[in-house]
């Protein structure tokens, strides 16, 4: 109870102390050297409020942590075994699935080709007709047309409580070759550079600048 009204109490003071500062930095203004001396003493007030926050909630926090590191380890004792059974059995199932998705596509190719070779065997008797009664244009147009059947793939059969999504990936084949808007900027090593050698390098297709930035001492 005494816990509880010390927490009630700090937050309240906090609060308090949070909406003072917060209306002095709104209202500063900085003309002078005198006003911008007076900026950097109160710059101070925030290095110590900020210390005063952080040590009071720090005994809290490491409890916090401590009952949340242990509460998700006794989780994962029991959750990740499920979740790799899990995953071995999509991964069984994609597999049997990507077979019979191969399987029913072979089907409607030999399908294809099968329709597609009847119409040019019927195509090639109906010219042949034309031919024998004298209709030699009318056998060349005949001829001239080109078999287009198409038999659809069917999908395979999937229980009602599973589905399978398209999940499209990539391999670089050649560097090279791909397109310079694929190409990511290394932030990382620009920025660590560019502040290693205090803006002195030069590196063709960037701007380096600065900016000014405030801290405490």
């Amino acid at each position: 109870m005494e816990n509880k009204q010390a927490l009630i109490s700090f937050e309240e003071q906090m609060k308090k102390k949070n909406e003072e500062v917060v209306t002095r930095a709104n209202s500063l203004v900085i003309g002078d050297q005198a006003s911008f001396d007076n900026a950097a003493v109160f710059l101070k007030t925030f290095v110590a409020l900020k210390k005063e926050v952080i040590e009071h909630h720090k005994p809290i926090i490491k409890s916090a942590y401590e009952t949340h590191k242990t509460a998700k380890a006794q989780e994962a004792i029991h959750k990740v075994p499920l979740e790799e059974a899990e995953k071995i059995v999509k991964q069984k199932m994609s597999t049997y699935y990507s077979e019979q998705e191969r399987i029913k596509a072979k089907e409607a190719a030999e399908e294809t080709a099968k329709q597609n070779k009847i119409e040019e065997e019927n195509r090639l008797a109906q010219a042949e007709s034309l031919e024998d009664a004298g209709k030699s244009e009318e056998a060349e147009q005949v001829l001239s047309q080109q078999s287009n059947v198409v038999v659809q793939k069917e999908k395979p059969v999937v229980t009602s409580s599973v589905t399978f999504k398209k999940k499209w990936k990539w391999n670089l084949i050649d560097k090279n070759l791909l397109p310079k808007e694929y190409l990511k900027v290394d932030e990382v090593a620009l920025n660590g550079v560019v502040s290693g050698t205090k803006g002195a390098i030069k590196i063709p297709g960037v701007d380096i600048y600065f900016e000014n930035v405030a801290c405490n001492r």
